[in-house]
Parts: C-alpha cells; sequence; structure tokens
C-alpha cells in the first residue's frame, strides 16, 4: 500500500502506528523501516517479511507531470515483492507490474478530526 498525500498529515505517524499494530498482533512478522532515499542493495539486504518505506519521495523522479521511482533496479525489486510493502511519499507515482500495490490519499483533517485529535492530546489546549 501506498500512503500519500501532503507533508505533516500525518503520514509517518500512520505508519508508526500500523507497524506497531502489526509487531503486536502478529508477534512472527519481521518489520523493517527504511526512510528517504533506498538503494535496490539496502532493499534486498532486509531481513523482513513487512518493509515500510518512509518519506519514499527522495526515491522518485517526476518526468512529463507522472512521478516514478528513479532507480529502475529499486522499482523491479518493489514491483516483485511477494512481502507485505507499506510506502510513504508525498505523490502518487507509477510502477510498472505492481498491480497489487493500492494507493490511497490522505487529506487534510476534517473540523471533527481535529476536534477528535484536540481532545485526545490535553497539551494542545496550552497553545494559543
Amino acid at each position: 500500500m501506498v500512503i500519500y498525500g501532503i507533508g505533516g498529515i500525518g503520514k509517518s505517524t500512520l505508519a508508526s502506528q500500523i507497524a506497531a499494530r502489526v509487531s503486536r498482533i502478529q508477534s512472527a512478522r519481521v518489520v523493517s523501516r527504511m526512510t528517504g532515499e533506498v538503494s535496490a542493495a539496502a532493499f534486498a539486504a532486509a531481513e523482513a517479511d513487512f518493509i515500510i518505506c518512509d518519506n519514499f519521495d527522495d526515491n522518485l523522479a517526476e518526468d512529463s507531470g507522472q512521478w516514478t521511482v528513479a532507480d529502475s533496479e529499486l522499482a523491479a525489486m518493489l514491483a516483485g515483492w511477494a512481502g507485505k510493502l507499506l510506502i510513504t511519499c508525498r505523490h502518487p507515482f507509477t510502477l510498472p507490474g505492481a498491480d497489487k500495490l493500492a494507493f490511497r490519499p490522505l487529506g487534510p483533517l476534517t473540523r471533527s478530526g481535529v476536534a477528535e485529535l484536540t481532545t485526545s492530546m490535553p497539551a494542545i489546549r496550552l497553545l494559543d
């Protein structure tokens, strides 16, 4: 799954929560987290069945208004990955051969979402 949206919206926080929940529910699952630019070698060396690629934007290139994975070797590894994969980035991108990837936008909070977040974090009330 690819979660994308504007910076600061909570993609990395959501990915951390998902990783924590997976680790708690499926303790035998090995979770590996990579942040920023990822080489094909580093991805291949990850001994995990669930990989989180957080802030994946450093691995993307824009061509004619379309975002793609810049490193073709990494793109091939991602497309052929048989385990669980969660990617967070700012832009949706194309990955040929990876029809199984679902792209989900993470949008700004609604007014009710902000109210719920505020009540769950009492320290926010101290801010102007």
